[in-house]
């Protein structure tokens, strides 16, 4: 629990203010991230005097000079999160909670491996892509296709965490699969979702492959974020839904 008395381990060691967000990392390496809009000085304060801050006191609060704004930590950690307005904004409250268990878990049984995969990593992305791009969402386990766009074009989408560093997309050389007309690869990191790509189904990097026995073969994200062309246009930004992450969500898979 964090309390709201002076505390060494809540101190502000780096803030980021930006036109959604303003996010702060504390000596303990928690992170609270609340909408600029919270603050109509630093809203509509430049990129320059955002940039200019120091600490209050012994670090209980933060103050930027160039726009006479002050804020406490306590202020911070008081209701920061505001109100939900779309349910996809509860995702990252869930996933940090989800996460926090799932260490626990891992703790208490030992040889046990207790890790979010599987159906629940590809709905997550499914409905934040849903969410993002205005996709429309098929039946799950619907083969090769998750969503439809609006002009009927067919998607498949995946989602990594942090340190994936691979995509698995089924694939073989003997058959003729049905392949999607896109591919939408999210990552999901520490500061919330992210687009690797979104583009043409990229058949040139499968094809000559060899064929695997999980009938998947592995598109790197390294590989596929070089020549992402970010065809779909997105009508909601990322930000929407990263100023919701819980600075308990410190470890993503």
């Amino acid at each position: 629990m964090v309390t709201l008395s002076y505390d060494p381990e809540f101190v502000p060691t780096e803030v980021r203010v930006d036109d959604d967000s303003l996010r702060v990392t504390f000596s303990s390496g928690l992170q609270v991230a609340t909408p600029v809009s919270r603050f109509p000085r630093l809203e509509r304060a430049t990129p320059e005097q955002r940039k200019v801050w120091r600490l209050i006191g012994k670090g209980d609060g933060i103050h930027w000079p160039e726009v006479d704004e002050d804020i406490s930590v306590k202020g911070l950690f008081s209701g920061h999160l505001g109100s939900i307005s779309h349910p996809v904004e509860e995702i990252p409250k869930l996933i940090g909670e989800l996460y926090k268990t799932t260490r626990r878990l891992n703790e208490l049984f030992r040889g046990r491996p207790f890790t979010p995969d599987g159906h629940l990593v590809g709905s997550i992305g499914e409905v934040v892509a849903e969410y993002i791009y205005e996709l429309k969402l098929e039946r799950c386990s619907t083969p090769q296709v998750d969503a439809h766009t609006a002009d009927e074009r067919t998607v498949q989408i995946k989602l990594t965490g942090e340190h994936g560093k691979s995509y698995g997309v089924r694939w073989s050389s003997r058959t003729q699969l049905e392949t999607p007309d896109l591919l939408l690869c999210l990552k999901l990191t520490r500061e919330g979702f992210a687009e690797v790509y979104n583009g043409p189904f990229p058949l040139d990097l499968l094809q000559g492959r060899a064929d695997q026995k999980n009938g998947q073969v592995a598109l790197t994200v390294k590989r596929l974020a070089e020549r992402n062309p970010s065809l779909l246009p997105k009508t909601h930004s990322f930000a929407s839904i990263n100023r919701w992450f819980s600075p308990q969500l410190t470890d993503v898979a």
